[in-house]
């Protein structure tokens, strides 16, 4: 494995660390604000930290920037004397940090210094840039020649359909919603509640012993009339598992609504829940009930957390799905290979198992 010495330690690189760290040993990090550090090591590891001046006393090898401000740094580099052949950047690596850095890798390309000056070579040729103005205005060129940008702009500003594709098919969103709840399908077991109506309950329930559905207006066969925020219709220590499917975003008492679910249950019961993170609005719910809230991984730990012994947070989507889920397509639109990319920057669908312990 070869040594390196990697140029920045922040947020780029840690991006990047585990593929780097599976292809390279590094000795050494080089920092401009190395002075600054109480204690140069870090908890995972003992690799020093340097200045940059300092480079003159490490070995002479490879040397990787890490930074968007690579063109800085780079310089920085050459006039600390450092030969630009032991110069690599950060952006020649996967994973890759935004489309000009994946542009670049599809087009078999990487930026190079080369007598004193910095390029991007590819396949379509080699352009030289001085500052980012011109690197960002080469990248522009490269991704407008893949006519990416053409196909977004060529999107109707209308969607086909505002219910969800309905009309053709079933709702993108419920692909990641009925995968969870299949996968969960153990914990659909003894005193079971679902929101709205049974289907899931009958769909994923295993040894089912008492089925509840929860209706805010009663209606439906063996529905309770009942109220998440107030608890009316929902009896302390009644279940073994609680399912609330793309619910909460329509109550606007969250805290008092997730607090009487976990009441709801009995001990080691379980709650499923989803959530809208990326949707559009369902207007009918919007004119009834309203609908208030997008939810993130994050805010949905927290929430949880607060009242739940136990919680465990997902997230499913990508760019391309949720494209589709706001244009009306229906999930039969999309393959199978679509949904299996899980990208966190889109939160289509948040998944909650939250359990009661003793």
């Amino acid at each position: 494995m070869q040594d390196i010495i990697v140029f920045g330690k922040g947020w780029y690189f840690e991006r990047k660390k585990e593929q780097i760290e599976k292809e390279y040993r590094i000795i050494a990090f080089i920092d401009n604000a190395a002075d600054s550090y109480i204690d140069i090591s870090t908890e995972e590891s003992d690799i020093p930290t340097y200045l940059p001046k300092e480079l003159i006393n490490l070995p002479k090898i490879p040397i990787i920037i890490m930074s968007i401000h690579f063109i800085e740094m780079w310089k920085q580099l050459m006039k600390e004397g450092i030969d630009e052949n032991r110069i690599e950047f950060g952006m020649n690596y996967s994973p890759y940090f935004d489309c000009t850095e994946e542009i670049l890798s599809q087009l078999n390309g990487k930026v190079v210094s080369k007598n004193g000056e910095l390029f991007v070579t590819c396949n379509s040729g080699n352009y030289k840039f001085a500052d980012i103005r011109e690197y960002t205005r080469i990248m522009n060129g490269l991704i407008k020649d893949k006519h990416i940008i053409n196909d977004i702009l060529s999107l109707p500003l209308e969607p086909l359909s505002r219910r969800f594709g309905r009309e053709r098919g079933t709702p993108v969103d419920r692909y990641y919603i009925e995968k969870f709840l299949e996968s969960e399908s153990n914990l659909i077991c003894g005193s079971v509640m679902e929101i709205g109506d049974d289907t899931y309950i009958k769909k994923y329930g295993e040894k089912v012993e008492e089925a509840y559905v929860l209706h805010a207006m009663g209606l439906g066969e063996k529905a309770i009339k009942g109220d998440l925020v107030t608890g009316e219709g929902i009896q302390e220590e009644m279940l073994d598992c609680f399912i609330c499917t793309q619910t909460l975003q329509c109550i606007f008492d969250i805290e008092s609504t997730i607090k009487n679910v976990y009441r709801s249950l009995k001990d080691n019961g379980t709650a499923l829940v989803t959530m809208h993170g990326i949707s559009q609005l369902s207007i009918s719910d919007y004119n009834r009930w309203g609908e208030y809230w997008r939810f993130t991984k994050k805010s949905v730990k927290l929430l949880f957390e607060k009242y739940f012994d136990e919680v465990e947070v997902h997230s499913y989507g990508n760019a391309k799905v949720a494209t589709a889920l706001l244009y009306g397509l229906c999930m039969e639109d999309l393959n199978e290979s679509d949904y299996m990319f899980n990208d966190e920057y889109y939160q289509i669908v948040i998944t909650v198992i939250g359990r009661k312990r003793k």
